[in-house]
């Protein structure tokens, strides 16, 4: 016999998939999903920005040395982007460094 309240979450859930399988991607999605047995991986986007060297100094106010520094401190990590690989850095790697009022990190 099943209990009352877990027949409860399993209706509530048995909702949430039909609304869910109601989106006609969601279905295209599975289906291609299956048609590759198993030779794919999903990678989530980033919801992130990438920052030109420039734009980073002058939100951290700090000069390119200090950039640098902080590169090989690894306070944060430098991409190199195709075609011709420029440099830019995670908006939110940058976000994560305490600034202080005058510039430069706390």
């Amino acid at each position: 016999m099943i209990d009352a309240d877990v027949l409860d979450r399993m209706v509530e859930k048995g909702r949430e998939l039909k609304e869910l399988l109601a989106n006609k991607d969601i279905l295209r999605f599975m289906e291609l999903m299956a048609s590759m047995d198993g030779q794919v991986s999903v990678v989530p986007l980033r919801s992130d920005t990438l920052l030109y060297p420039s734009e980073v100094r002058r939100m951290l106010r700090i000069s390119n040395s200090t950039l640098k520094e902080y590169c090989n401190q690894g306070l944060l990590t430098a991409y190199h982007t195709p075609p011709k690989g420029k440099t830019k850095f995670w908006l939110s790697q940058v976000l994560a460094i305490p600034v202080t009022e005058e510039g430069g990190t706390a």
